[in-house]
């Protein structure tokens, strides 16, 4: 069935308009940007998941600029944790 979802309970979903596609980036772009934020403020090691999906929101609007900074910006924070739970530095 091209063009619709079927979830569990067999219900079908029609397809996303190609209307509202160009907003999803956004509006994903926006909500990685509000879980970054928490998770910074609470120093969570999981803030770099948020990097990793702001880097591949970048990757696919074609910031190849952006999309390495906060891929090294997760490699960094991945590195840190590892780092402190390897007890290097005490």
């Amino acid at each position: 069935m091209a063009g619709s979802a079927v979830f569990r309970t067999g219900k079908q979903r029609p397809a996303a308009s190609p209307a509202g596609w160009s907003r999803t980036p956004r509006i994903a772009e926006r909500h990685a940007h509000a879980a970054r934020a928490i998770r910074e403020s609470l120093h969570l090691q999981e803030a770099y998941t948020d990097y990793h999906t702001l880097s591949r929101i970048a990757q696919a609007q074609g910031d190849a600029q952006a999309a390495a900074e906060w891929a090294k910006k997760r490699d960094d924070l991945r590195a840190e944790f590892q780092r402190r739970a390897g007890g290097e530095g005490r």
